[in-house]
């Protein structure tokens, strides 16, 4: 049984994440592209479920009650601030969203590293320390 849950970067929907990374390598191009980054990935088997039918944004609600970190870079240029929002917005009052200064969506730099995982040790020691009711 899940007591508690971390991520870092979280994106709103699988497409939307698509978009946001061809938008970073095509520009104006990102939509064409979009569409046939889930078209070909799909023929390729790089997806076993169909992108548009993953939407964290939909499940998240089901997270709470339980305690949910959302670690994300300020400099992400991958997924959107705003997804992470999104998210936490969603999970409700048991979410709670961290931005991580001057690290991008691949890598930390080393303050970050040392923050994350101070944040990361210090909310899951206090989250199983209590007691959830979980319907």
């Amino acid at each position: 049984r899940i007591s508690a849950c971390a991520t870092l970067g979280a994106y709103a929907t699988v497409e939307g994440a698509i978009l946001q990374r061809c938008k970073r390598h095509f520009g104006r191009l990102a939509r064409p592209a979009s569409w046939g980054m889930k078209h070909l990935g799909k023929w390729l088997g790089w997806f076993y479920v169909e992108p548009r039918k993953i939407v964290p944004l939909a499940t998240a609600p089901q997270i709470a009650p339980r305690p949910c970190l959302i670690l994300h870079s300020t400099e992400d240029r991958i997924i959107a601030t705003q997804d992470a929002h999104a998210v936490a917005t969603a999970i409700g009052d048991s979410a709670e969203l961290r931005y991580l200064p001057n690290s991008g969506h691949s890598h930390l730099d080393s303050q970050s590293q040392e923050v994350a995982q101070q944040t990361l040790t210090t909310f899951f020691l206090e989250a199983l320390a209590k007691p959830i009711s979980v319907p």
